[in-house]
């Protein structure tokens, strides 16, 4: 095989992983929906029909052992959708593992092209099933007018096929018209060179390679007319390709009335048209028939029959979109690409910034029309930062459909019956959030489903519904995202967290008194802390609710706040930035320096009289006496060690700080203004400075430290 060949079939297997991690995505939800219905015939055949489409597209571009894989599955769901098996909770776990093993096998591929993928583990339940039924079948002769799988069937898309329609999300449509009209604008890129050039070998290929996608494209889809088209199409350039045939003006005509065709299909896909495919058959069918008329054969060798449904004018398939859906054309675009416009625009923000409030505007009159352009570059620099911010955003949706296989999993493992809810799913947050709250949200539903929910036995003798129940839900609040978790068990136990937690002198006995519920409920999170009987797989060794802290506050700078009742369930509150790229913040000076603190973490700013400064009867420490309460006070010129900055907590002002219920006062110079900064990371010498979380350029170009309420906290509490 040449490098051009070898380089075409690495960039299609590249797309197949691509399209097929996206089909794939929709089934988990369709597997568990079978266990719970298992005669839904909507979601057999959607499952059948991706599974047929992947069997075919892996073996296109050489994945053997996937494709027979898949084949295997493909031949126990027409088991299935024939009432030929019933699918009881074992197949489904059989389908779920099958469904794992294809994903993770995507996984390896994506990283080795050259990947070995072993799937004996599972493909041999599902050959014994088919096998043990076909020979059922064949001794039973009252069968003889049922439907036996065989390889016949199963390799016969376009005549078992064409019932089973896959319902395909609108913006599955939308991604492959996009990718449709791309390979189409380098057809006639191609053609008008090979007008003029026809023997360029590099257009020729670049052809060739676009009609081989469109059809593999097409197929994956269920596209067949368009698939079968585009091979033809493919099947006629080969013998050019391989110089056995020149180039000509019969073969570019066909193809220029080929990508007009095409074209014409795209825009009724787009508009929502269920029968875009059916309406230019016989268009497509002619034109292939012409296309083939334009290649001499070899002597003895009959011509190639157009394959599938352009072939066969009986079988019609309606497409895959939903009838009267406007379906939106998105634009495939590299994440690192995505990151790099964005950090332009927060770029561009900040030298808006710097322009804006230069010195130098202090010479210019008040009524020169700079000031007049210099307000519509702000409105413009804003709205560009909006734009930017709105295309990090993507729906929790994707991170929530996951908990569902991991709430199934637990339940069944534990033995409980669990129903589980979601909500929110379309609360949008920035697209690093969403990858980096996954493992927490993990960890929270699986101690939910083994340690808050109570065993099934112990549910009926308190009084409860036997099946426990667990949501997790998000919206948008104050600027936030807030997450929940909230489960109906058994609760948490403060008296016992007490207990474990001085057994483990995690906590002083003198502070026990002085601890609220919220405090109590907070020590969870301490590192070893666990109050499991028991250590197992799931969960008990004291690790989870650390690492999940650990998480929220230091990497999504959150917080998580508890709600619980003793015998009637627990509620976690995780509050989350929409985006770590910016945050409102106050710009306050200690001594020369200046530094930012995140307006969210700030409860209020004043300026203290002498008699809210008072002295701890222990320590002698200085304390912040408010109405109800008495706040530790800190100077920022100690933490940071600045210099020349004012030590009379009457003369500065004092900052009130929170996180998760604690709070402290923090003496700063003054307060020069609130606005949003750029998050910068720091440097590998800086970024283990204590309390500073990141970052930002200030309007005159010169750096700020952005403060962490929570770094602070913690390093505060230790000094203590």
């Amino acid at each position: 095989m040449s490098d051009f060949e070898n380089d075409f079939l690495a960039e299609l297997q590249m797309g197949f992983i691509q399209e097929a991690s996206d089909l794939l995505s929709s089934l988990e939800g369709s597997f568990l929906i079978l266990e719970k219905v298992p005669k839904d015939k909507q979601e057999i055949d959607k499952i059948l029909r991706i599974f047929h489409n992947l069997k075919g597209s892996a073996a296109a571009v050489e994945f053997a052992t996937l494709s027979a894989f898949c084949h295997k599955v493909e031949s126990f769901l027409v088991l299935v959708k024939n009432d030929e098996f019933d699918l009881n909770n074992t197949a489904i776990d059989f389908l779920l593992k099958a469904l794992d093993k294809v994903n993770g096998a995507l996984g390896l591929l994506q990283n080795d092209l050259k990947a070995q993928i072993d799937f004996s583990d599972i493909s041999e339940w599902f050959v014994k099933i088919v096998q043990g039924k076909k020979q059922d079948n064949k001794n039973d002769d009252k069968n003889d007018n049922k439907k036996v799988v065989s390889d016949t069937y199963l390799a016969s898309a376009s005549k078992e096929a064409a019932p089973f329609v896959l319902e395909i999300d609108a913006r599955l449509i939308g991604d492959y018209v996009g990718e449709l009209k791309e390979h189409l604008d380098a057809v006639d890129a191609a053609l008008m060179i090979l007008e003029k050039n026809s023997g360029d070998s590099e257009h020729l290929d670049s052809l060739f390679r676009s009609f081989h996608t469109i059809k593999s494209a097409s197929g994956i889809l269920n596209f067949q007319a368009i698939s079968a088209f585009a091979h033809t199409l493919e099947s006629c350039l080969e013998p050019v390709r391989d110089k056995q045939h020149s180039f000509d003006d019969r073969i570019a005509g066909v193809c220029f009335e080929a990508v007009l065709l095409l074209r014409k299909i795209c825009e009724r896909l787009i508009a929502g048209d269920s029968k875009a495919e059916q309406v230019y058959e016989t268009e497509m069918r002619a034109l292939a028939q012409r296309a083939q008329l334009s290649i001499p054969q070899e002597k003895g060798r009959p011509s190639e029959a157009i394959a599938g449904p352009v072939a066969d004018n009986d079988k019609k398939q309606e497409s895959s979109s939903n009838s009267g859906t406007t379906i939106r054309e998105p634009i495939k675009v590299e994440a690192e690409r995505l990151d790099r416009l964005v950090d332009s625009i927060g770029e561009l923000v900040i030298s808006e910034t710097m322009v804006s409030q230069s010195d130098d505007l202090k010479n210019i009159p008040p009524g020169s029309a700079i000031y007049k352009h210099l307000d519509r570059l702000n409105k413009i620099t804003r709205n560009l930062q909006e734009i930017g911010m709105a295309l990090r955003m993507v729906p929790i949706r994707q991170t929530f459909k996951k908990m569902v296989r991991i709430v199934r999993d637990i339940s069944k493992k534990v033995d409980k019956e669990v129903v589980f809810e979601t909500y929110g799913e379309e609360t949008e947050l920035d697209r690093t959030v969403a990858e980096k709250i996954g493992d927490p949200l993990v960890h929270m539903i699986r101690n939910a489903v083994d340690h808050g929910l109570e065993a099934t036995a112990d549910r009926l003798r308190l009084g409860k519904d036997s099946k426990g129940r667990v949501s997790l839900g998000a919206y948008h609040k104050g600027g936030n995202i807030w997450i929940e978790i909230k489960d109906d068990g058994r609760g948490l136990n403060r008296d016992k967290i007490l207990t474990k937690a001085l057994e483990k002198k995690l906590i002083e006995a003198a502070a026990v008194k002085q601890m609220t519920d919220a405090d109590v409920y907070g020590l969870i999170f301490l590192p070893g802390f666990s109050t499991a009987e028991k250590v197992t797989d799931i969960s008990g060794r004291g690790v989870g609710m650390d690492v999940v802290h650990r998480n929220i506050v230091e990497e999504l700078h959150g917080a998580v706040d508890i709600e619980s009742r003793l015998g009637e369930g627990t509620t976690f509150r995780i509050r989350i930035p929409n985006t770590l790229a910016i945050i409102e913040g106050m710009v306050v000076t200690v001594g020369s320096e200046r530094y930012v603190m995140p307006t969210q973490s700030i409860v209020m700013a004043l300026r203290p009289e002498a008699k809210n400064i008072v002295h701890s009867a222990g320590t002698k420490r200085e304390m912040l006496s408010l109405v109800g309460e008495t706040l530790a006070l800190f100077r920022v010129a100690e933490i940071f060690d600045v210099a020349n900055a004012i030590t009379d907590p009457t003369e500065g002002i004092i900052l009130v700080i929170e996180d998760n219920r604690r709070k402290i006062g923090l003496l700063v110079d003054k307060i020069l203004k609130q606005q949003q900064f750029v998050i910068k990371g720091l440097g590998e010498n800086m970024k283990n400075v204590p309390g500073v979380s990141g970052g930002t350029i200030m309007p005159d170009g010169q750096v700020g430290l952005i403060l962490d309420a929570s770094l602070l906290l913690q390093v505060l509490s230790r000094r203590q």
